[in-house]
């Protein structure tokens, strides 16, 4: 009598799963880079919707808003919603070793709604950085203006060409990002 088995040897299940483990590790790479695409791109159509916006509201009023930044700090965070987190205080946007470079404007996000139906938000999209003793953590798209000008900053991580604005590479630590910012004159 003739005896028969059917199977895999282990040696084809290996293959099958080191194929498998391949074909999974590529996809998780390529979903990641989606998701970083993605994620710029609503950003960049967020900074295209301000700058539209601060042009509008310079054809009618003659000025860009007005911002009158509290403390030491520098930039308006364009945008309602900065929810505080663990690296964020509420209404926060770019914090250096700790300290506040930009907070929320309630005057210049007022005066953009006087152009547009409803601000976009940015405030998930959150760069973190440390080198050293000192540490970074940016969100959103920052603002400052001088009334008869303006310019408009965001960050994107890595050495990218920015969609909008003139980039500027920069490195910290271990990380590279570019920051992009556009005068608006």
């Amino acid at each position: 009598m003739k005896k028969t088995t059917s199977g895999f040897t282990i040696v084809e299940l290996l293959i099958v799963i080191v194929t498998i483990g391949v074909i999974a590790s590529i996809a998780i790479v390529a979903y990641n880079g989606i998701q970083t695409r993605a994620q710029n791109t609503r950003l960049l159509s967020a900074f295209d919707t301000y700058e539209k916006a601060l042009r509008q509201y310079k054809a009618l009023n003659g000025n860009y808003p007005a911002y009158t930044p509290p403390g030491s700090e520098l930039y308006a965070c364009l945008g309602t919603s900065f929810p505080a987190t663990a690296d964020f205080a509420l209404d926060k946007c770019y914090v250096y070793n700790g300290t506040n470079y930009a907070t929320k404007s309630t005057q210049v996000n007022t005066a953009l709604l006087t152009v547009l139906s409803g601000l976009p938000d940015t405030s998930s999209y959150v760069l973190h950085l440390s080198s050293g003793g000192d540490t970074y953590h940016l969100r959103g798209i920052h603002y400052l203006s001088g009334g008869l000008s303006a310019s408009l900053m965001y960050y994107i991580q890595g050495n990218q060409t920015c969609g909008r604005g003139t980039p500027t590479p920069m490195t910290i630590g271990s990380t590279t990002f570019t920051m992009c910012s556009l005068d608006i004159i």
